[in-house]
């Protein structure tokens, strides 16, 4: 199944898949309101493997962010992440957005190498940014990677890594 875009009324089910990976990695959950907020505002971008994962991103003037990208422990290491990351850069390639960030814990090896296969690259730190239930606070890992114009038919050109 590929991924599905996602509005307001899947707010329910991007907290309750959030809360599942927060959980695996000790980090705060989003609760509902935060991403019915989130899904609201102009230029978001989610889309769902329902019961799976999902990414949430926004893209304005140009630029882009991933906001979360969270995939359920019992799904994790089976390729949904690349699949929800791959959709959302074609995605935003798509709505005009030339360059894409985000930021992940620094601990986080496996969204590291997803993202680095991607060609994300690395652009600095949040010390301590990440709180974590159990430890001490965890850096964020500052990564971005340019967006390539689309294809004629649509479809972004593959990424270079």
């Amino acid at each position: 199944m590929n991924p599905q875009p996602a509005g307001v009324k899947a707010a329910d089910a991007l907290a309750s898949l959030h809360a599942l990976a927060c959980a695996a990695a000790g980090e705060r959950p989003w609760g509902r309101d935060e991403f019915a907020r989130l899904l609201a505002a102009p230029g978001t971008l989610a889309l769902l493997l329902p019961g799976e994962g999902f990414v949430l991103a926004r893209a304005v003037a140009g630029e882009a962010e991933i906001l979360t990208l969270a995939v359920a422990p019992a799904c994790q290491r089976q390729g949904r992440g690349g699949r929800l990351l791959d959709a959302t850069i074609g995605a935003l390639a798509a709505r005009g957005a030339r360059a894409l960030m985000l930021e992940v814990a620094a601990d986080n090896t496996a969204a590291l190498a997803l993202y680095a296969g991607r060609g994300f690259r690395p652009g600095g730190r949040r010390p301590a940014y990440y709180a974590r239930a159990q430890g001490p606070a965890v850096d964020a890992v500052l990564l971005a990677r340019a967006l390539a114009l689309p294809l004629g038919d649509g479809r972004p050109p593959p990424a270079r890594v």
